[in-house]
């Protein structure tokens, strides 16, 4: 099998560094994100050049997309001390609020699956960003809520989340809907 990563990239990656499995599928990502993190993130980027199927036309762009958005609803928040995870949490608070959620509640609705949703409430709660308490009806639960402070960051940093999210001119309403229904097909599978 043909690497599709340069041999002088290899090293500079640092998802190559921690790879264990050097599969064609995990070096392309690691391709995609050296594209995006030193090419002025990947737009001219042509992942589909060589690759045989629609099918994995199509998982290459989900991933390299995926990739392009992360980082930069990453490079967005990154001013705000707020990681994409942190964001997720409190957007899930946010709309769940005024009624409280347990960490099981959070850790279900969350995007990007974290097993350690202990850790991030932890880090939530020592930036005031949200509120727990030990759950009346069962001790061993803690019921979180979004603090005003909470709300407040989201406030702040709500329009430009969304400038990034609408940025895509090229894509109509129309089209992301159609588009939305395709990925959703293809996880449920």
């Amino acid at each position: 099998m043909i690497s599709l990563v340069p041999k002088y990239l290899v090293n500079t990656c640092h998802l190559m560094m921690h790879c264990r499995s050097k599969t064609p599928l995990c070096i392309s990502n690691c391709f995609v994100h050296l594209n995006y993190t030193s090419m002025g993130l990947g737009k001219n980027l042509d992942i589909e050049q060589g690759i045989g199927s629609n099918y994995q036309k199509a998982y290459l762009n989900i991933l390299s997309t995926n990739n392009w958005i992360l980082y930069k609803l990453k490079t967005t928040l990154r001013p705000y001390s707020i990681t994409f995870q942190q964001y997720n949490v409190l957007k899930i608070l946010n709309d769940n609020f005024p009624q409280a959620s347990t960490a099981k509640d959070i850790s279900d609705k969350m995007i990007d699956q974290t097993p350690d949703i202990s850790r991030l409430i932890d880090r939530l709660f020592k930036k005031g960003w949200i509120d727990r308490k030990v759950s009346e009806s069962n001790r061993r639960k803690l019921s979180i809520l979004i603090t005003e402070e909470g709300k407040s960051l989201l406030s702040t940093i709500e329009p430009f989340v969304n400038n990034v999210l609408m940025e895509h001119h090229q894509v109509t309403e129309e089209e992301a809907g159609q588009l939305s229904l395709l990925l959703k097909k293809w996880r449920e599978g």
